[in-house]
């Protein structure tokens, strides 16, 4: 097995706020370092403290709604009515594709 050491990065979790500055080498080969890496969609940063993935997760379920609102042609309204509201719109699609069969 070869490793890749142009790809392979490598980050420092530590809780202090303290920044240390670590060189890791691989075959002679310097490894870069990165300080906020996505794992398993899971977005690390060095704090462990997971606000930049509560913060892109925020941000991914807002434009969704707004996705859901915009396909359901509804301007306001709660989440739940929206998705109640797309969920008749699509049976109702599916409904009229199933009679012209």
């Amino acid at each position: 097995m070869s490793v890749n050491t142009v790809q392979t990065t490598f980050q420092l979790f530590s809780l202090n706020g303290k920044h240390h500055d670590i060189q890791i080498y691989y075959d002679i080969k310097f490894l870069s370092r990165t300080f906020d890496i996505v794992y398993l969609s899971i977005r690390l940063d060095p704090k462990l403290t997971c606000k930049k993935h509560i913060n892109s997760s925020v941000d991914r379920s807002y434009s969704r709604s707004k996705l859901l609102k915009r396909l359901a042609g509804v301007t306001g309204g709660s989440t739940q009515n929206v998705s109640v509201q797309l969920i008749s719109l699509i049976s109702e699609l599916l409904l009229n594709i199933e009679m012209m069969f």
